[in-house]
C-alpha cells in the first residue's frame, strides 16, 4: 500500500504537491490527508472559470495571493471539476493556509508549511486536478459535440514550474525505507 510510503516520505522531510478531483475521484487524497491531518476532500463544483491574483483578498470568491507558488502568475484555471477540504476539527482549520479561493467560495489550493522544529515536508493541495487541462469546446449547429483537452495556457504551467523551484530536488528525491525514489 502506497500511504505508509507516502506518510514515512513526507514524515522525513519530502515535499507533496497533492492534486485532487471531484467525489469520488478523491480517495486517494483523502486517504493520506485523512491519516496525516484529519482533513479529507469532496465536493464536485463545477467551475470552469479564471482565478485572479489579489494580494490581500485571496480568500475572497475566484481569487488568488501571493505565494511562491504563484510568482509570475495572474490569472489562473480553477479547473473543470473542483473538490474542497473538510476539516474534521476547529484545529484541524488551522493546518493549512487557503492561497486560493475557488469561484463557489470554497478554498482550492491550500499549503502546508511545517513548524520550524518539525521534520515534515512542505505540502500543497490543489482541489482543481482538471486545471491541468484545458477544454476546448466544439460546436456543430449550436450544440456541443466533442470535447478535446490539451494542457493549459501558460500561467497554469508556471504553477507547476513554480512547484518545483520551492520545492528543491533534494526534498522530492529523499529516499524512504520501503519506498522508492521518484
Amino acid at each position: 500500500m502506497a500511504l505508509p510510503s507516502l506518510t514515512a516520505f513526507h514524515s522525513a522531510g519530502g515535499a507533496i504537491f497533492l492534486f485532487a478531483d471531484n467525489t469520488p475521484y478523491v480517495c486517494h487524497v483523502s486517504e493520506f490527508l485523512r491519516a496525516k491531518f484529519g482533513i479529507t476532500v469532496e465536493g464536485d463544483y463545477y467551475g470552469e472559470k479564471t482565478m485572479t491574483y489579489k494580494e490581500n483578498g485571496y480568500q475572497q470568491t475566484g481569487n488568488f495571493g501571493q505565494h511562491e507558488i504563484f510568482t509570475g502568475i495572474t490569472n489562473l484555471f480553477e479547473g473543470s471539476t473542483i473538490c474542497h477540504p473538510v476539516y474534521s476539527t476547529p484545529a484541524s482549520r488551522t493546518i493549512f493556509v487557503t492561497i486560493a479561493t475557488a469561484t463557489d467560495g470554497n478554498p482550492c489550493i491550500a499549503v502546508y508549511d511545517p513548524p520550524s522544529p518539525s521534520t515534515e515536508g512542505r505540502l500543497c493541495l490543489d482541489c482543481g486536478f482538471t486545471k491541468l487541462y484545458y477544454k476546448k469546446r466544439w460546436f456543430a449547429f449550436d450544440e456541443a459535440v466533442d470535447y478535446d483537452y490539451y494542457f493549459t495556457p501558460d500561467d497554469n504551467q508556471n504553477e507547476m514550474q513554480n512547484v518545483d523551484i520551492i520545492n528543491p530536488l533534494s526534498q522530492r528525491c529523499k529516499h524512504v525505507e520501503g519506498g522508492s525514489r521518484w
